[in-house]
């Protein structure tokens, strides 16, 4: 049995059985109030195929190794003729490091964890403020 919350999205009690159906699966999220089993089954995933991206405290996406937010950002921007560098992309979690890390300016929010906004160039404040509003009218002169 799926559950059906959107005609894209749904919970499955089998995944084999929708791979077997010939479901094409873009991502596939998993989660748990237990993160010491959600990391072993995490662990266990063949680097090779897959690419976890921790996209909250209790909350994994995972997809086909290269398929990242940074990955699908540079393909549209590149199909689109718009330059990297003189994007700007806000992130606060570990499944915007790929993106943070492609365009010219990567801004992690204040409330990220330190190794996000290790990863960024810059850091403003928290997501529950209006940092990303503050900064673009810096950026931009506003």
């Amino acid at each position: 049995m799926r559950t059906r919350s959107s005609s894209n999205v749904y919970q499955v009690e089998n995944f084999q059985q929708e791979i077997d159906k010939g479901v094409t699966v873009w991502k596939v999220l998993i989660s748990d109030p237990d993160l010491a089993k959600m990391q072993k089954f995490v662990e266990k995933l063949p680097p090779d195929q897959v690419s976890p991206e921790w996209s909250w405290v209790d909350r994994v996406d995972i997809t086909s190794v290269g398929n990242s937010k940074g990955a699908r950002l540079a393909e549209v921007l590149k199909t689109e003729g718009i330059d990297l560098q003189k994007v700007i992309a806000f992130g606060d979690n570990f499944n915007d490091v790929s993106m943070l890390e492609t365009v010219g300016l990567g801004i992690a929010m204040g409330n990220s964890e330190p190794d996000i906004q290790q990863k960024a160039k810059k850091t403003i404040g928290s997501n529950n403020e209006d940092s990303i509003a503050n900064e673009l009218k810096a950026q931009f002169n506003l």
